[in-house]
């Protein structure tokens, strides 16, 4: 992907006018790590902190290059790690290696409550369903702080699958999996192949809250890629939705 080079400059210029403005400081990191320059957003991540010992979201960054040698390991061409998580749709625990087929899986990060999740429930129920059709797993995991976003409790996870939901709906209730995996919105999806390898993370189209305005299949153009022995060819895109709702 071409950098966005102007996007750059004027958060350099707000640094110089402002060397203690957590946000730019915060914003600039992401831009290096959307770059693939884990070292130079690490200290941005880490000079944002300096700024605010509250600023949960670049402590979270920090600890997830930290994660795995200072990589995200759940980037496009990486092995994922596993998980076994409470079940809210079917009870009992569901482990990556339940969901992985030999032609692979989705993994979806989304929850009950956000508004590009809800209006993209129909889409992901059928993405499921081509998953099957295609002879690979699909499951979703909620890792949002119920304690604050009580429809995402587990409670209601399992009212939402007594609805109707034809895959698992996982409760990563510590927020290690999605940490550790380096989630960032919900929706968002990552699509392995048999060997536990991401070929594919981000969004499913480029209009989650409508589908009448969706102009491209991301996934599924990912998901016909695999399941042909080709890599998809796009790898990456950026998820759009709501951001992961954070224990503090």
């Amino acid at each position: 992907m071409e950098r966005p080079e102007k996007a750059e400059g004027p958060l350099n210029e707000a640094l110089r006018l402002a060397p203690d403005h957590t946000a730019a400081w915060h914003q600039r990191g992401l831009l290096y790590l959307d770059w693939g320059r884990e070292d130079a957003a690490l200290n941005d991540f880490e000079a944002a902190v300096r700024c605010d010992g509250n600023n949960l979201d670049a402590r979270l960054h920090i600890a997830a290059i930290h994660h795995e040698g200072g990589r995200f390991v759940e980037a496009p061409g990486n092995v994922v790690s596993g998980f076994s998580l409470a079940n809210a749709n079917g009870g009992g625990e569901v482990s990556l290696d339940d969901v992985m087929t030999e032609m692979g899986a989705v993994v979806v990060f989304e929850c009950n409550h956000c508004p590009y999740v809800i209006g993209s429930i129909n889409r992901i129920n059928k993405a499921a369903a081509k998953a099957a059709e295609l002879g690979m797993g699909f499951v979703g995991i909620n890792s949002n702080d119920s304690a604050v976003y009580p429809d995402d409790s587990f409670e209601n996870m399992v009212k939402r699958g007594d609805k109707g939901m034809p895959y698992p709906y996982l409760h990563d209730e510590d927020q290690e999996v999605a940490l550790a995996w380096g989630a960032k919105r919900t929706p968002e999806f990552y699509l392995l192949n048999g060997e536990g390898v991401v070929v594919y993370r981000g969004r499913l189209d480029n209009s989650p809250r409508n589908a009448m305005e969706a102009t491209t299949r991301d996934l599924a153009d990912a998901m016909d890629s695999l399941s042909m022995g080709d890599l998809p060819p796009v790898n990456r895109t950026e998820s759009i939705g709501c951001s992961v709702k954070w224990k503090l």
